[in-house]
This record gives structure tokens, sequence and C-alpha cells, in this order.
């Protein structure tokens, strides 16, 4: 009896040891794919034609780096509103936008965002040609042809940045006076946030916001 178990123990654990070596190799090719220059291309293509079938625009990801799935580094981020009749306009732009990544939530199918840092964002909250709707807003809009579709997979991103912070920030935002517009420029945003965004609920909590604003001489 004894040494049935002895060889029944002998041979579950060498089940054990290849079934580990081979979760293993697999690890470790998946990490090694993730760090090709073809993957990250994918990434961004995959990016870029989720955001312009679903919303009113189009997404622009210059390159994308970092050691995938711990973080990443996106350069020449843009966002561009795009209606039929009007010229195409850039609402937003980011130089540099840092991220890191808890890469077990992976194993659920979820984006789990630990830190977010933004630099150099310029952002145009304005109106359309006509005057009749902010364009911003627009932008982030499903069309009609996706809204029936199967759930966002943005909705599968939960926010939880110990750092959420904002570098040398820009906003111009245009604001109606009757019948004209008034523009006001924001600048030099420095931003230190904790953010937590998930299905339960929406939290933030600024540690401090500096910012100059038009016709103001210091920062408020």
């Amino acid at each position: 009896m004894l040494e049935f178990l002895y060889i029944a123990w002998r041979y579950l654990t060498r089940a054990i040891a290849i079934i580990a070596f081979f979760l293993l190799v697999s690890v470790l090719v998946a990490f090694v794919w993730l760090q090709l220059p073809y993957a990250k291309t994918y990434f961004i293509q995959t990016v870029e034609t989720s955001f312009a079938n679903r919303y009113h625009g189009t997404l622009s990801i210059g390159s994308l780096e970092g050691l995938l799935p711990f973080n990443a580094t996106l350069y020449d981020v843009s966002a561009v509103w795009q209606e039929e009749g009007y010229q195409p306009d850039t609402l937003i732009s980011v130089s540099k936008i840092d991220i890191s990544f808890n890469p077990f939530e992976l194993i659920s199918k979820r984006l789990n965002v630990q830190s977010l840092i933004i630099s150099d964002p310029v952002v145009s909250v304005k109106y359309d040609p006509d005057n009749r709707f902010v364009t911003i807003n627009r932008l982030f809009q499903q069309r009609e042809s996706t809204r029936e579709q199967p759930e966002n997979v943005a909705r599968k991103i939960s926010l939880l940045a110990p750092l959420f912070s904002v570098e040398n920030g820009v906003v111009s935002i245009e604001l109606k006076d009757n019948s004209s517009i008034q523009t006001v420029n924001i600048s030099g945003i420095q931003l230190s946030s904790f953010l937590e965004i998930s299905d339960e609920f929406q939290f933030v909590d600024v540690q401090y916001l500096l910012a100059n604003v038009d016709h103001l001489n210091e920062p408020f």
C-alpha cells in the first residue's frame, strides 16, 4: 500500500511540475510577445479603430513604449472631432501619458490602472461652427449604430490611482455671452490627486491644483 502511494505521489508531482513548466513557458512567451513592436502597433491600431467606430471622431496614438503589462508610456496622443460637413478639429492633445497597471487583474479580463501621469495636455472646450453644441461633448457621444452593440470595453477599466497627476496642462474654454463667444484660457495646470473609478463608485481626493487664468496675475 505504501509503495502504491509512493508511486502515485511521484507521478502526481511530475504531472504538476510539467504543467507548471508549460504555464511558465506560456507566460514567458506572452511577455516577450508584448514587448515586440508588432504587438504594440497592434494595440495602438485596435484602440484607434475601436474609438473611431464608436465615437464622433478619431483617436491618434503616436507611439507606445514600456514594459507591458506592468507599465506603458503613450506619446503624441490626440482626439479629433469629426462631423460630416465640418472641418476636423483637434480637441485634446497630450505629449505623454505614463500609466502603471496591475497585471493580475488581466486574469479577470479587467484593466486596473494604478497610476496615471498626463504631461502637457491641451484641451479645447469650444462650440461647433454653427454655435449649436460643445464639440468635446459630441466627441465622446456614442454613434447611433453602436449603442446596441455589446458592452463597451472601457467599462471593464477600473482606475485606482494613488497618483493621478497632470503636468503643465492647458484648457481653452469658449463661453457664450449673448450673441458673442468669449474665450478663457487656463494654463500651467498642475494637479496631484488620488483617483478611483469603478463600477461601484467614483472618488477623487485632490492634493493640490495650481493654474494660471486669463486676466489674473497669480495662480489660484
